[in-house]
């Protein structure tokens, strides 16, 4: 646990509390049991400088961002006038498509059709400036529908989220405020809730990520998992699900 909390200060995540809190819960394994799936979240309280989490150890592994790369993807498009904002129509070739649809729809290759659109190498460069995950984006010559080499943990997924709920990313205002709409969940009228999934499938790491804003405090959340070779089902709300519960645990959630 040693580990996770000098990553996390690394961080930027435990900026100004003295001595870190954890607080593991090896039991919400049983969450993820009922997907027949294994994975890890992590919960970073921004007030209170806490991190709370199952499966510290996978929570500092870097996995593929699958369809959650769409955020740094959209910033860039925004902050290089590819798009002027989320409404913009943009030249795919199926059929022109906006930004907002890019972000909405969840198949494999909605993110690597924008990210095509950016070019591979503005690309790396961009999320070199941002610090997002490994800092690497190519295309895999085998499979050019689907980006390799890109990497990031449950943890530096915090930490991108708070850099972009906080405006750090330097996104207009107006252009933040579009982005971080699509996110918006049902919830009650006490609790805003903002989130993106992305399912996972027989091969691919699925992942659930957001934060929760509530009595002017703010949690981010990000969770990753997979389907073990034994899973009789792959429901596409998996992660959701987990998440939620986790967060109703915690009262983060009615």
């Amino acid at each position: 646990m040693r580990n996770k909390t000098i990553l996390l200060a690394a961080l930027g995540l435990l900026s100004g509390c003295a001595t870190p809190v954890g607080d593991h819960h090896p039991e919400w394994k049983a969450y993820f049991d009922r997907y027949h799936a294994q994975g890890c979240i992590t919960v970073y309280d921004a007030s209170a400088a806490v991190f709370i989490d199952y499966n510290a150890d996978r929570c500092v592994q870097r996995f593929a961002p699958n369809h959650t790369l769409v955020l740094p993807c959209a910033l860039m498009a925004m902050q290089s006038g590819l798009a002027a904002d989320t409404t913009a129509l943009l030249p795919v070739e199926q059929a022109p498509t906006s930004l907002a649809q890019f972000v909405r729809t969840c198949e494999p290759r909605s993110v690597d059709e924008l990210a095509r659109l950016l070019r591979q190498q503005p690309l790396q460069r961009y999320l070199q400036r941002i610090g997002y995950g490994n800092q690497q984006f190519h295309f895999n010559s085998d499979d050019p529908l689907r980006p390799r080499r890109t990497a990031i943990s449950a943890d530096e997924q915090v930490r991108f989220l708070k850099k972009l709920r906080t405006g750090a990313l330097r996104t207009s205002p107006e252009q933040l405020y579009q982005l971080i709409g699509l996110m918006r969940q049902p919830a009650d009228s006490s609790t805003k809730l903002y989130a993106l999934a992305s399912p996972a499938d027989t091969i691919t790491t699925g992942w659930y990520i957001g934060w929760i804003e509530k009595e002017n405090r703010a949690w981010y959340f990000a969770l990753n998992y997979e389907f073990l070779p034994h899973a009789p089902a792959w429901p596409v709300d998996a992660g959701r699900n987990i998440t939620h519960a986790i967060l109703r645990e915690l009262k983060l959630l009615p």
